[in-house]
């Protein structure tokens, strides 16, 4: 099943839901979703090493993306099929 993000990370019990009515399947939703829920939400906090390591992550990314033509010509290709996917999945549902 495909979700559309912000579906998923805004209204995860629907998501559920809908994936127990189309599989068959009881994964826990609702009230037991939130219970298992921290404060923080689902991710640790951020550190200075995360930060340090994304910083530098994304650095090396812009670097090459600027670089290669091939690495924006893929990631183009995977926006607009993402993009496609996730209109398919808005007409049927």
């Amino acid at each position: 099943m495909i979700a559309p993000f912000d579906r998923v990370t805004h209204d995860l019990e629907s998501v559920i839901r809908q994936v127990n009515d189309k599989f068959g399947t009881s994964f826990a939703d609702g009230p037991v979703l939130h219970e298992r829920k921290k404060p923080l939400g689902w991710h640790a906090m951020p550190t200075e090493l995360r930060d340090q390591i994304k910083q530098e992550l994304d650095e090396g990314f812009s670097a090459t993306h600027s670089k290669s033509a091939k690495l924006r010509s893929l990631l183009s290709k995977a926006n607009d099929l993402h993009d496609e996917i996730i209109a398919v999945h808005d007409r049927h549902c």
